[in-house]
């Protein structure tokens, strides 16, 4: 399991990330850092969020050098005294249609940063939706947590995957609502 504490935090910030990028005049996917603990049986607490504002966004992917990622992490984990678990990444609403799991690219890049960082075990996806456009529900409910932005203008679908497998896992934030 995947919780996400303090109060949230974590998730405000890469909601902020998904609203910056659908928001942007061609969208942009955006990624970041997960910082927390690793807990007993595969339970993950996700403390802090930190967006990543290197790499080249597009509107379907983020392209970075790894190597300027990794070293990131590791200055944010030494900085906060947190374990860096993995990443988040946004996936925008094209044509009403985000993407609802991790692309080969996706899992390719997290496998070469595991061999070189083996706390990474997380990677989250933030699919953002228009409140107003269509909203495809996906078939693992119970496993995703479903959000809808303060204002009202995005639904969020937050889905977590560990590694090595990329099952997906529950994501749960205890202070929602």
């Amino acid at each position: 399991m995947l919780t996400i504490i303090p109060k949230n935090k974590p998730l405000e910030t890469m909601e902020r990330a998904a609203d910056q990028g659908y928001d942007a005049d061609y969208k942009e996917e955006r990624m970041g850092f997960l910082l927390g603990h690793k807990r007993p049986r595969e339970t993950f607490e996700i403390l802090k969020a930190v967006p990543y504002r290197g790499g080249e966004k597009t509107r379907s992917k983020v392209k970075f050098y790894p190597i300027k990622f990794i070293h990131r992490g590791l200055q944010l984990s030494r900085e906060q005294g947190l374990t860096w678990l993995g990443r988040f990444h946004t996936h925008n609403e094209i044509a009403g249609k985000p993407c609802h799991g991790l692309s080969p690219a996706d899992k390719e890049s997290f496998r070469l940063m595991a061999r070189e960082i083996p706390s990474l075990r997380v990677e989250l996806t933030v699919n953002v939706y228009a409140k107003e456009g269509p909203w495809t529900r996906p078939q693992n409910r119970s496993k995703t947590l479903f959000v809808l932005s303060e204002d009202g203008k995005y639904r969020y679908l937050v889905k977590g995957y560990t590694f090595p497998g990329f099952g997906q896992i529950p994501v749960k934030a205890p202070n929602l609502g």
